[in-house]
């Protein structure tokens, strides 16, 4: 499970080494850089916390990245709307309360790339879906007055 990574993974959780290499991929991080990536997550005990929040209790259903200067931030509240206009990383339970393991860690998470183009599409079937279908008088018969 933890193949590579170096020196700078030695003494992590093997879920954790796990993660940050499939985030250094989607987030294109170099393989001279990786040591330095690894180490900037580490040393952000914030980011090493939320992370294992997210590994550990089964009430939690995602943790999110958020790209800094040399590694990612990780939070599991929903990230702010500065955080959203740039790419950001969801790392999300694929079935709800499981318990995650190093042996099941790669069928039990699915990680989401969401940028702001993803949010824009979102906001667009919101307002053209959803929106045409919640202001349709046909479609508020028997609705009550709240």
């Amino acid at each position: 499970m933890a193949e590579g990574g170096g020196d700078a993974t030695k003494g992590m959780e093997a879920r954790t080494v796990w993660t940050l290499q499939r985030l250094s991929i989607l987030l294109g991080v170099k393989m001279e850089k990786a040591d330095k990536f690894y180490s900037a997550f580490a040393a952000d005990e914030g980011s090493s916390r939320a992370l294992a929040r997210f590994m550990d209790e089964v009430e939690c259903p995602a943790c999110f990245f958020v790209p800094t200067g040399e590694s990612v931030l990780c939070t599991v509240d929903l990230p702010t709307a500065q955080q959203m206009r740039k790419k950001l990383v969801a790392l999300h339970r694929a079935t709800p309360e499981v318990a995650i393991t190093k042996e099941n860690l790669s069928d039990s998470v699915v990680l989401m790339e969401m940028t702001k183009n993803v949010m824009d599409l979102l906001n667009m079937y919101c307002q053209s879906v959803y929106l045409s279908i919640l202001t349709n008088p046909a479609n508020q018969s028997g609705w009550s007055d709240l």
